[in-house]
């Protein structure tokens, strides 16, 4: 075979392997050119019924250039894939431009509305396959025309009850998906037109309750089989199987709404059919590349349906086809005699007509005969002038033909997939390649072509290289196309995952394999991103958290081990279920208020919760609730993640009690030192009026009775008193005394305050909430705490005078307010020079619908590194001796999660550190 046939031959293969080569017609006309977006995979029955109606209403077309891409978006749908698919379908025709887009079933059409501005701007687009179609789903687009998809089910049921008139009983067999809802509730409006007729519904049944159901039907049940791909437990079946499990258990008839049950022993019905979708579909683009605009094409919400029957089925159940209407398409018919013999019929007449035409020719052959003969002179020289334009005319085809084969193999050299063509060896020994091999391989064409420098069979990892010689043997000995996916290795070592496709040739004479055609393409990021999804699957299976995911309306829809393990619940018991389940009743109405008016926003929630297990034992949980969206930005889920937070709820109320007891100890030793000195001079006060009192008894003794004489005090008597007084030194005392008595008051009243806000500090703490002064709280915790901070810093207030009570545990907030003054007044020690003393100023003020309290400090602030940390629990600066250092922790956890508040912080180093506090008004 000559370099140019083989070459020519292995042009028409790639043509009609890859879709999206560039054509044009033999005449320079630039092809328009179709891109049809399946939603499915190919070798999807649907799928490939619009493929093939596609395909024969454009390829008879002259201009026509169609290309296929398959989403597959039935085994692979998430927003990283589909973001795949729109990065790959950009780099693919970056260069392309196309005159129609159509798109099959709804996940292209949506793919498509998604990414028109950057896919395909200003592209007519032509939609067939689309579920109960609303014009609302173009998104306010142009440019967009297409086909509804509607079952006819009323036409179904009357024809029906026209073929079985003494039917008594119609189960309708349908599934509880959004499809399967909507077809139950329009086949539910029909009931009041057959009152005589008793309906049962499916769409609560498990597989196993439909085969039962299947087997006890009799005589006058009639089953109207829709859709039913899920059932009440979610599993799932291909559609063959679930229409088989109803017809293989059961004789009564079996109607349908869809032609790819056909087959399979339904009877018929007026069906969905996918070629009368693609047929229609086609018309429409054509209409466009016509010059018709979109907008001007309305869109056909008649679903072009068509009455189809199984004729084997038929005549097992003795239907008779008349009753069928006269456009039914049957299947599975005996042919008849015409059909029979419909070539022999025709050979016959064509016969006869041969034969009659030339008995007239030959009549007329003898009158024409000298006509011609003097004709053929003048043909002779005509003949000659043919030859000679008939020369031109190849020459010039011939060069339109090379022309053609540059303008293939440019396009070839640019695919991002490599075509090959290449021996059945041991080294597959190639013949041809793409340029595109050094981008997938690193080594140009020339390196790999006769194995120059390198076999491809060098290429393949020697982990897949008996798969892949197994593959192309299987396909060789059935002779078919083979599809692999396996590793290479490239020219700098690196593995890369390919899919290849390919086609054996055969010789005409003696059948054996002349080369293999076929193209690899690079999948290495598509098998990553599987592995991606295995790992992350994995992880939320092994995870220790609680992992949930629920339908819009709550509906379980996925619980991990742990969720299992936890609660006690199997998966397949609360399936389906609410996760209300789990409810211990612990929580008010507006707490769940709260979380759904959170949620239906679309924002993520955030909180804790005390749950019911299985056996009715409680655990506290932290939630997370997120909302899942899909490409369109559509709430499709919600996932909530919890942990058992239990245990370290318990861990955290002991660690805040030891704190507290910490705290008290620390306030212990301030407290005495505070109480000595009040205590020692009103001792010292005590002691001198006791020793002042014999004197003062000796001088009123002497006053009493020189005032008890009757008669007048002589001189002598009166020196003596006033050497008595003067001796005891009365008027100081008299002076003195009263002084001593007041201070002696004043300590009492001082030791008195210490002791009455010690009280108030250390009141125990209560479940319930009390309305506090929080004004109170703060200078009592001052007071208690004043040894820690006198010798260091003067504490001023500035405190709301009409700072409203708050709801709140007292004794915590005291607890907190501690912790945030005592450690002002560190850090003021730290770095005074000195005996200057710092100030610790301490505000209140009224927010809105709160309060605000704040502790600022002059010290030296908080160094950057730390200040991430400072609330983290078991994280502490602190040297062993100075305290456990988990004071702020547990102020974070008092006030955030405890009085549903705020504590933040605001801190420069060598300036100081203010902490705010924030505590709701209403309910802390």
């Amino acid at each position: 075979m000559s370099k140019s046939h083989w070459r020519f031959s292995l042009i028409i293969f790639v043509c009609v392997l890859i879709s999206n080569l560039g054509i044009h017609e033999a005449g320079g006309k630039e092809l328009k050119k179709v891109l049809l977006l399946q939603s499915y995979h190919s070798g999807y029955k649907w799928t490939d019924d619009i493929d093939r109606a596609i395909k024969a209403k454009l390829t008879r077309e002259i201009g026509v250039d169609l290309r296929i891409e398959y989403l597959d978006t039935k085994r692979y749908y998430s927003d990283h894939f589909l973001a795949l698919l729109k990065e790959s379908l950009s780099r693919k025709y970056i260069h392309e431009r196309f005159s129609a887009v159509i798109c099959v079933d709804n996940n292209a059409l949506n793919f498509v509305i998604a990414n028109r501005n950057t896919l395909f701007e200003n592209v007519p687009v032509v939609f067939c396959g689309v579920n109960f179609y609303k014009p609302e789903m173009l998104k306010g687009q142009k440019g967009i025309t297409g086909i509804n998809e509607h079952f006819n089910a009323l036409e179904t049921i009357e024809l029906m009850r026209r073929v079985h008139p003494t039917s008594k009983r119609i189960i309708v067999v349908n599934d509880a998906t959004t499809t399967g809802t909507i077809l139950n509730q329009e086949i539910k409006g029909y009931r009041d037109s057959y009152p005589d007729v008793v309906w049962v519904y499916t769409d609560d049944y498990t597989f196993e309750e439909l085969e039962r159901l299947s087997r006890s039907l009799s005589s006058g049940d009639l089953v109207l089989h829709s859709l039913f791909l899920r059932d009440s437990n979610g599993n799932f079946l291909e559609y063959d199987e679930a229409v088989e499990a109803i017809t293989k258990n059961t004789t009564v008839p079996v109607y349908s709404l869809w032609d790819f049950n056909l087959g399979h022993g339904v009877v018929g019905g007026l069906m969905i059919s996918g070629r009368y979708q693609g047929e229609k579909a086609a018309e429409l683009t054509l209409q466009i590349l016509q010059g018709i605009a979109a907008d001007d094409i309305p869109v056909v919400m008649e679903s072009p349906n068509h009455y189809f029957a199984d004729f084997s089925v038929m005549e097992q159940l003795q239907i008779d086809p008349d009753l069928f209407p006269p456009t039914t398409t049957f299947i599975n018919r005996p042919p008849r005699l015409y059909d029979t013999y419909k070539v022999q019929i025709w050979l016959v007449f064509t016969v006869i007509a041969v034969l009659l035409i030339t008995s007239l020719l030959l009549l007329a052959a003898n009158t024409k005969r000298k006509v011609a003969e003097k004709r053929l002179l003048n043909l002779t020289v005509e003949l000659d002038d043919r030859v000679k334009l008939r020369t031109q005319e190849l020459s010039k085809a011939n060069e339109e033909i090379r022309s053609r084969e540059e303008q293939i193999s440019h396009l070839l050299a640019n695919l991002s997939g490599m075509v090959y063509r290449c021996r059945n060896d041991e080294s597959w020994t190639m013949e041809y390649v793409s340029e595109a091999v050094l981008e997938l391989t690193g080594y140009r064409a020339e390196e790999v072509i006769g194995n120059q420098q390198i076999s491809f069979a060098d290429l393949i990892d020697e982990r897949d290289q008996d798969v892949v010689r197994q593959a192309v043997d299987t396909a060789i000995a059935e002779k078919t196309s083979y599809t692999i996916e396996y590793r290479i290795i490239t020219r700098d070592n690196h593995i890369k995952w390919v899919w290849e496709q390919g086609l054996a040739v055969f010789d005409d004479q003696d059948g054996s394999v002349r080369y293999l055609d076929g193209i690899i393409t690079d999948i290495t990021a598509r098998k990553e991103m599987q592995k991606e999804q295995i790992i992350l699957a994995e992880a939320v299976h092994q995870t220790d958290d609680l992992v949930l995911i629920t339908s819009l309306n709550g509906a379980i829809e996925y619980a991990n081990p742990a969720f299992e393990r936890t609660t006690g619940y199997r998966f397949s018991e609360i399936a389906g279920k609410n996760p209300r389940i789990l409810k211990s009743g612990k929580q008010p109405p507006e707490f769940y208020e709260q979380m759904w008016s959170t949620l239906l926003e679309g924002n993520v929630y955030r909180g804790r919760v005390v749950n019911k297990r299985k056996d009715s034992s409680e655990y506290i949980a932290q939630v997370t609730i997120s909302p899942i969206r899909n490409e369109l930005g559509e709430l499709t889920n919600y996932v909530g993640v919890q942990q058992d937070v239990t245990h370290e709820i318990e861990l955290e109320e002991n660690l805040r009690q030891a704190q507290k007891l910490e705290a008290m100890g620390t306030l212990a030793g301030g407290v005495a030192h505070e109480i000595n000195t009040p205590v020692q001079f009103v001792g010292n006060n005590l002691n001198f009026i006791l020793e002042s009192l014999p004197d003062l008894e000796g001088f009123v003794t002497a006053c009493i009775t020189l005032a008890t004489t009757e008669n007048e005090l002589q001189g002598d008597e009166l020196s003596e008193l006033e050497k008595l007084h003067e001796e005891n030194d009365i008027g100081y005392l008299l002076d003195e005394i009263p002084v001593a008595l007041k201070q002696s008051q004043d300590g009492i009243e001082q030791i008195a305050k210490i002791v009455r806000s010690m009280k108030q500090f250390a009141h125990p703490g209560s479940e319930e909430m009390i309305e506090s002064d929080l004004n109170d709280v703060l200078q009592n915790t001052v007071t208690v705490s004043r040894n820690e901070w006198k010798y260091v810093a003067d504490i001023v207030f500035e405190l709301d005078e009409n700072l409203p009570e708050v709801p709140c545990h007292r004794s915590e907030l005291s607890q907190v307010f501690l912790n945030l003054i005592v450690n002002a007044a560190q850090a003021i020690e730290s770095t005074r020079e000195g005996q200057k003393k710092g100030v610790i100023i301490i505000k209140t003020a009224v927010m809105d619908t709160a309060v605000r309290i704040t502790i600022q400090d002059n010290g030296g602030g908080i160094p950057e590194h730390v200040q991430p940390r400072i609330f983290d629990p078991f994280f502490t600066t602190k040297a062993v001796g100075q305290g456990s250092g988990q004071g702020l922790a547990i102020a974070y956890t008092i006030i955030k999660d405890k009085h549903g508040g705020d504590i933040t912080f605001d801190s420069e180093p060598g300036k100081g550190t203010t902490f705010s506090v924030i505590l709701p008004v209403s309910s802390c």
